[in-house]
């Protein structure tokens, strides 16, 4: 039985062919990979960790939704995290992609839990700008949060009664779990 071949495309014909697509996606080293529609409860929690890092951080940083192209050179791919904030001066080493986050957060669910925490966290810590990575459930109000230390990576997974402390800046668990249907 013949197999279709798999298409394959440079970063410069995904960017090209991104506008054009009737559908969200993101590049995988040479892949154009669909990304999936939001459930309520992921676009609520997505909402609210943006209101919650822009109240935190404004001025000192931009804040940035799923829109954002964040391009990871080291394992070429071009990906949305679910919220994104910048403290310092953006770097664009291709136009509308952003490499030099500080902060990224991802909303998980049971189908990309895995991913969000192993494959595409390896990807993140690439990049040596970023500081915290956070992970917040659907399912359960538990946020897991990574800090980048002197030595490398700090894991916390931080319950309902918890702040998140992002350097000098605290963030209440129970303010992003707030009006979220469980």
């Amino acid at each position: 039985m013949a197999t279709q071949p798999i298409d394959r495309y440079t970063l410069e014909q995904y960017r090209d062919l991104e506008e054009k697509l009737d559908y969200r996606s993101e590049f995988h080293d040479g892949l154009i990979l669909p990304v999936e529609a939001a459930t309520p409860n992921h676009s609520r929690l997505s909402a609210a960790m943006i209101g919650i890092l822009h109240a935190t951080f404004f001025p000192q940083c931009a804040v940035y939704d799923s829109s954002l192209n964040l391009y990871i050179a080291s394992v070429n791919r071009v990906l949305h995290p679910d919220a994104t904030a910048l403290c310092g001066t953006p770097s664009y080493p291709i136009p509308n992609c952003l490499d030099n986050p500080t902060v990224l957060v991802e909303i998980t669910s049971p189908s990309t839990k895995d991913y969000d925490y192993g494959t595409k966290r390896e990807f993140y810590f690439t990049l040596s700008s970023l500081r915290h990575y956070l992970l917040v459930s659907q399912t359960e109000p538990l946020v897991g949060h990574y800090e980048r230390s002197g030595t490398g990576w700090i894991y916390v997974d931080r319950g309902m009664d918890a702040v998140i402390s992002l350097g000098d800046r605290g963030i209440p668990v129970a303010s992003i779990y707030a009006g979220v249907e469980r």
